[in-house]
C-alpha cells in the first residue's frame, strides 16, 4: 500500500508512511490522513523510508500540509534517501520542516 498512517499510543503524533513515488496520485489520500487532526496539538512525522522519489506535485503536497497545519505545528520528514533529502534541502524545505 503506498500510503499508511499510524497514530501513536499517546495520541500525540501521527506518522504517515509513503511507499513508491510521492506525487499527484497520493494527494487526496495524503490529505485525508491528517485532515481530521488539523486543529489538534499533534506532531506529524512523514516517513520516507520506502519512498523512491518525489516530484513537484509531492513538494506541493508538503507545502499544502504546512499551510493547512500552520507554522506552529511540528512536522518532521524522516528516513529520506540521500537524493530525496538533497531535493528537499535544495528547495529549502528544511526551513519549513525538520528533515532527518
Amino acid at each position: 500500500m503506498p500510503l499508511t498512517s499510524t497514530l501513536s499510543e499517546d495520541d500525540k503524533s501521527l506518522t504517515i508512511s509513503i511507499a513508491g513515488e510521492f506525487g499527484d496520485p497520493l494527494m487526496e489520500g495524503f490529505r485525508a490522513t491528517y485532515s481530521e487532526f488539523i486543529y489538534s496539538d499533534m506532531d506529524f512525522i512523514i516517513d520516507f523510508r520506502l519512498t523512491e522519489g518525489i516530484d513537484s506535485s509531492g513538494l506541493g503536497i508538503l507545502l499544502t500540509m504546512r499551510k493547512l497545519l500552520g507554522d506552529s505545528t511540528h512536522i518532521s520528514i524522516v528516513n529520506c534517501r540521500p537524493e530525496i533529502k538533497d531535493i528537499l534541502v535544495y528547495f529549502r524545505f528544511d526551513r519549513k520542516f525538520d528533515i532527518a
